[in-house]
């Protein structure tokens, strides 16, 4: 959670209530589990940037939604199945979508804006020697 470093405020979205716990210890301000409803339209409209490090299936125009006008959602993580993101949520608020097909940590630290940003996470359940690097930030 490199980016509390630079006053960034850092929320972290997963999936796993048994992650928010670790978020937390290491750095991000807030955690949110991504399917309570409620939580993420908390959120909705804040974020200026969205790092999205999740390589599996997980919905796209949730996280465009949760961008502020002229936000940018940046995928460092890729899923084997095609991406679906409704084209009038990138226009209406022009917002970016932007993608790197490195995305390691070293990289990613650097070049996140020195924002509201946050960071997610998605379980990888492949054995140790197939992962990569996975996660999907916001704020």
């Amino acid at each position: 959670m490199q980016r509390r470093l630079f006053e960034a405020h850092v929320v972290l979205f997963t999936t796993s209530k048994k992650k928010v716990e670790n978020g937390l210890r290491l750095g991000a301000h807030e955690a949110v589990i991504s399917s309570d409803a409620a939580a993420m339209a908390k959120h909705e409209g804040s974020f200026d940037f969205i790092l999205d490090c999740v390589s599996a299936e997980h919905d796209m125009n949730a996280l465009v939604g949760l961008l502020k006008l002229d936000g940018t959602l940046t995928l460092v993580g890729a899923s084997e199945k095609p991406l679906s993101i409704g084209a009038f949520g990138l226009l209406g608020g022009r917002k970016r979508l932007a993608g790197s097909g490195i995305g390691g940590i070293a990289e990613t630290s650097i070049s996140a804006p020195t924002k509201k940003i946050g960071v997610g996470h998605r379980a990888d359940r492949r054995r140790p020697d197939q992962r990569s690097f996975r996660a999907h930030a916001v704020r």
